[in-house]
Parts: C-alpha cells; sequence; structure tokens
C-alpha cells in the first residue's frame, strides 16, 4: 500500500490493474488478465481496440477537445470465468456493426468504464450494491478468473469509475459529456453524473466536464429498501439525483426494449424516472416473444447505432397539437440536445411504430403517446 498516495489519487490507484502490469497498453480490451482485477476506464478505437486512461500518459484515443461519451455496462453473472467482458464491437453479434465507429466517425472519443470483476455476482442485488456502496452484502469483492472472490476495498464501483473519469476529464473542453448506462449500469451512469457534477461545482473540474446527456438504455432498478441507502429503494435515490441534476442542465433520455427489469416483481419498474425522461419505448418483432436478454440488449444497439440516423418526425405529429419545433424529431443519440430536452420536460414519450421488423434504425418511425 506504500506506492499509493492518499485521497483520491488512492481511489484513481485502485481502478487499475495490478502493480506488475503495463500500465497503459493499447490491447484488446476484452483479452485481459481475468486472474488480475481490471477495472476502471478505456478508451476504444476500432473492433474492441482500446486504451485505459492512466493520468499524465498519453492515450491514442482520447482528445479532449472532442465531446465524449462514456458507456457503463450492466450485471456481469459468470463473465469472468468465461474470460469475457462487453465490448461495443457487435459486429459478430445483434447489430452486426462496430458500433464504436458510428460514434468516432461523427467526431466523439468513446470511453466504456469496466466494473464487471465486481458486477460478476450470482444474485444481480449483490452487483446493484456495489454501484452505490462498499456497505452492501457482499463489500467489494472481485471475482477471478477461477471463480473464486478477493476482498476489495472500502468505495464503491460508481465512485471508482467516477474518480477514474474525472482524472480524464480534468482539462476537458469538448462539446458534451455523455454518460450512457445499460441495464444496472443506468444506476451507475446516474450515480456518476451527480459526482462529476459534485465536482463541476466545487471547482475541481471544469464546467465543460458536467454530463451533458446521459442515456438510460432499458434500465434495471430492484425493488426493495436498502440499508446501505438509509432504507432508500435504489429507484428512489436515482429519481432524486436525476431530479436534482435537472435543475443543473443535465438532460436525460430514457429507452425501454424489454420488460425484464422492470416486471414489477423483482424489478421496480420506476415509471416516475421515465417520467422525468425524454422515454421511448422500442419495439423488436425480430426476437420471439421469449427471448428476453436478447430485447434487453436492443436498447444498447439500437442506441449506439441510432448516432449515424436522423429520424424522422413522429407519425402523428400535427402543427395544432404539437407546433413546437422541438418535438418534431424523436430522441435517438443523434437527435440535438434542445429536442430532447423538450421531450424530457414534455408529457408524451415516443412509442416505435414503423420498422419494428428490422434491426436497422433507418427505417425507424416513432409515435407520440402519453406518458
Amino acid at each position: 500500500m506504500k506506492r499509493f498516495v492518499v485521497g483520491l489519487a488512492l481511489t484513481c490507484s485502485l481502478l487499475f490493474s495490478n502493480a506488475n502490469a503495463q500500465v497503459n497498453p493499447q490491447i484488446f480490451v476484452d483479452q485481459v488478465d481475468y486472474s488480475q482485477l481490471d477495472a476502471g476506464l478505456y478508451f476504444l478505437g476500432t473492433h474492441r481496440f482500446g486504451q485505459k486512461f492512466s493520468a499524465g500518459q498519453g492515450n491514442a484515443f482520447y482528445n479532449p477537445a472532442r465531446p465524449t461519451m462514456i458507456y457503463f455496462h450492466g450485471w456481469q453473472n459468470g463473465a469472468t470465468q468465461r474470460r469475457t467482458r462487453e465490448t461495443l464491437d457487435r459486429s459478430q453479434a445483434q447489430a452486426g456493426i462496430d458500433l464504436t465507429q458510428t460514434w468516432r466517425a461523427a467526431g466523439w472519443n468513446v470511453g466504456m468504464c469496466f466494473w464487471n470483476q465486481y458486477a460478476d455476482e450470482g444474485d444481480v442485488k449483490d452487483a446493484e450494491a456495489k454501484v452505490w456502496s462498499a456497505a452492501g452484502p457482499r463489500g467489494m469483492r472481485w471475482r477471478k478468473a477461477d471463480g473464486s472472490y478477493v476482498s476489495g476495498g472500502n468505495v464503491s464501483a460508481g465512485t471508482l469509475c467516477a474518480n477514474a473519469i474525472a482524472s480524464a476529464l480534468g482539462n476537458f473542453s469538448g462539446r458534451q459529456v455523455r454518460l450512457v448506462g445499460h441495464s444496472l449500469g443506468s444506476q451507475m451512469a446516474i450515480n456518476v453524473a451527480q459526482q462529476l457534477s459534485d465536482r463541476v461545482d466545487a471547482g475541481q473540474l471544469p464546467a465543460a466536464a458536467r454530463p451533458g446527456r446521459v442515456a438510460l438504455l432499458d434500465p434495471a432498478f430492484l425493488r426493495d429498501a436498502r440499508p446501505y441507502l438509509n432504507g432508500r429503494w435504489p429507484g428512489e435515490v436515482a429519481r432524486g439525483i436525476v431530479s436534482n441534476l435537472k435543475t443543473r442542465g443535465v438532460i436525460f433520455e430514457a429507452y425501454r426494449s424489454s420488460g425484464s427489469t422492470s416486471n414489477g416483481f423483482i424489478g421496480d419498474a420506476n415509471t416516475e424516472l421515465l417520467r422525468m425522461s425524454a422515454f421511448t419505448e422500442l419495439v423488436s418483432n425480430y426476437y420471439g416473444t421469449f427471448q428476453f436478454p436478447e430485447k434487453h440488449e436492443m436498447a444498447v444497439w439500437w442506441y449506439l447505432w441510432s448516432m449515424s440516423v436522423a429520424l424522422g418526425p413522429p407519425t402523428n405529429l400535427t402543427a395544432a397539437a404539437h407546433p413546437a419545433d422541438s418535438m418534431a424529431r424523436a430522441p435517438s443519440a443523434a437527435t440535438e440536445d434542445y429536442r430532447v430536452r423538450a421531450q424530457m420536460n414534455s408529457s408524451l414519450k415516443t412509442l416505435h411504430d414503423v420498422g419494428q421488423n428490422t434491426k436497422t434504425p433507418v427505417d425507424d418511425r416513432f409515435r407520440f403517446a402519453n406518458k
């Protein structure tokens, strides 16, 4: 422990792999030594190629003057023993393309904050706890490739990711920081957004580092009160953060593509949070009724793919009912901020109306309905 310094440097150091590993290689980000802890912020290039961010060292895939999107994955049960973790290269599955490139082609830096070995728990509630607290049922243990667990530190995964991202954004001057979370990663995106915003308010980060948009992709919240959240539900905590950040100009958008995380039995539908966001319902008729994992993943590749697509206006848009130009385009990754903000503050959501039988968002159209 003598090699770590106190304070922020300590928590940031915990995000990087073991001391004997090379600090900042360019690697295939899913081909790491899973017998060691590898967590933290990677910036991505083409086809799973990327480089972990390390303060004071150059990164081939990060330019602080460019807009920056950072993605947070969700629950990773069993992934460590399979020696796999999520990437944005879906060229061999689902979308059939490398989704990283839809953003890099538009001039964005693309990052992922990996917490997969912490998120590798048999019970999703144990992974959820680590988003918010190191005092959950399993503490901050992390999983090795042989299936065993190693005790972790005393800082939540949310704070570990926030520390690593803050280190990268110290001289950020790009147009926007956008956080994107899938499933449990939506809770991570909300938590990190609050922490980054607090650091901007405290003068520890430039104003440009405050997240401009937060996208929640088939967000997952679990039911019931948590001792580590002072008796509150995770969804309740998240709503409080979203309400606060909206007053600071942060835009929230939510895309629901399955019922697997909001069934009301284990999952908390958190409809109040969806109403606080620019909310879109996605439909995937090319998947069968019980293909819940595929439908759950759809929100990820649909949203990331949509950066390359300009969606048309909602199919039931009428000048009399919705005269504002800001309502004349459905939300997507490429939709302008002012339009997404207007729909966030609207009483309307968008429902998938056309293009439900094809994966590409190019032919998708939506219609308005009440939230």
